[in-house]
């Protein structure tokens, strides 16, 4: 009983210091890399070459979704909405090239900072 009432206050102090942006990040990775998403980020990198940035997001305005944004260092981009209960599939992803600078920086500075394998795709939180 002991063991459980320090787990419930751990687990309070985690959530009041961000842990739960932490946890739904992580949540989100593992929605990714289950769907058929690792596939699609794969072609794209081979495609459009090195990664520049990647990061996983909160949607505020959409509470249980998350944004994965990956922009290569030639300036395409690749967007995924991840719903945190559902694997990412192709169907929810975009890309395009050629965003404005405004754009880019705001989408580099949001969220996590992840990692895209170029091997198979997956992605992981930096």
């Amino acid at each position: 009983m002991l063991r459980i009432a320090v787990l419930a206050a751990a687990v309070a102090v985690l959530a009041a210091c961000g842990g739960s942006e932490t946890s739904d990040s992580q949540r989100a990775v593992e929605q990714v890399n289950a769907g058929t998403a690792p596939f699609f980020l794969q072609e794209f990198v081979q495609k459009s070459g090195p990664v520049a940035s990647c990061h996983i997001a909160p949607r505020p305005e959409r509470e249980g979704e998350m944004l994965l944004a990956v922009i290569t260092k030639s300036n395409d981009w690749l967007q995924g909405t991840i719903e945190l209960d559902t694997p990412l599939l192709g169907s929810d992803i975009t890309t395009g090239g050629n965003l404005d600078a405004e754009t880019l920086a705001m989408l580099r500075s949001q969220g996590e900072p992840c990692a895209v394998s170029p091997e198979d795709g997956t992605v992981s939180l930096d």
